[in-house]
């Protein structure tokens, strides 16, 4: 009997452990969940270049004259 009451308060105790290790890994993927959110919508706000081509239909490379990049050669010759 006193072998049974051991083995009970092991297991208690196991429990309460593995309760407490799995609040702690739900705290921190909450916590890693809120501070990913809160990057991601800074980093969305601070980038106008997202919302300045969106309506347009357009991405900077046809609307900045500036944008350097390759031209197809034309088909007549070099």
């Amino acid at each position: 009997m006193a072998t049974d009451n051991t083995v009970k308060a092991q297991m208690e105790t196991w429990e309460i452990r593995i309760e407490n290790r799995l609040q702690e890994t739900l705290n921190d993927f909450k916590k890693s969940l809120l501070e990913s959110l809160s990057k991601f919508q800074q980093d969305r706000g601070s980038s106008s270049s997202l919302h300045r081509y969106e309506n347009t239909g357009k991405g900077p490379q046809d609307c900045d004259t500036n944008y350097s990049h390759m031209k197809s050669p034309s088909v007549g010759g070099l």
